[in-house]
């Protein structure tokens, strides 16, 4: 397995993204790495650091995910956001992680990763299923939530990057 400076990646809007999927074995899947790395043609040395914990990370932590998206799950369906057939997620892998974003974390002493992921679960009177984002603080799981772009919204540099 290469180290993640080793990969290829692409510039696209301000990001740096891995020409190939990086195998995640905790999550048993690959998946396209995302960094915003301020306009450098290189993953920070932070950015690197957060990766490499996370993939020594506990494995109750990523048990919570499951916890989290079951009663995300629970909520979307209260509120009709989705069909009420909508299965409850048993293990990591009924998911598709389509990415990790390694947002802006320069003006913060945290560490923060966050997922992009899509479920099965359809949207009503959609084709669409629900995609989710999961965001890990310090190798903690902080929140499940619909997918959003949290880390390219205003309030990212004001509730996330930065000074505590």
């Amino acid at each position: 397995m290469n180290k993640i400076e080793e990969l290829k990646y692409y510039k696209e809007n301000g990001l740096l993204i891995s020409l190939e999927k990086y195998y995640i074995p905790s999550l048993e899947t690959s998946m396209e790495l995302w960094f915003n790395t301020f306009n450098k043609n290189i993953p920070t040395k932070k950015q690197i650091n957060v990766f490499n914990n996370f993939l020594k990370i506990n494995q109750n932590e990523l048990n919570n995910i499951i916890i989290e998206i079951n009663n995300l799950r629970d909520k979307e369906i209260s509120i009709n956001r989705i069909i009420k057939k909508s299965k409850r997620i048993n293990c990591l892998n009924e998911l598709q992680f389509d990415n990790i974003i390694f947002p802006r974390q320069n003006r913060t002493k945290n560490k923060y990763l966050l997922f992009y992921a899509t479920t099965d679960w359809r949207i009503p009177r959609s084709e669409f299923t629900l995609e989710i984002e999961i965001l890990f603080k310090n190798n903690k799981l902080e929140l499940v939530q619909e997918h959003s772009g949290l880390w390219t919204r205003l309030e990212w540099d004001s509730e996330y990057n930065s000074k505590e």
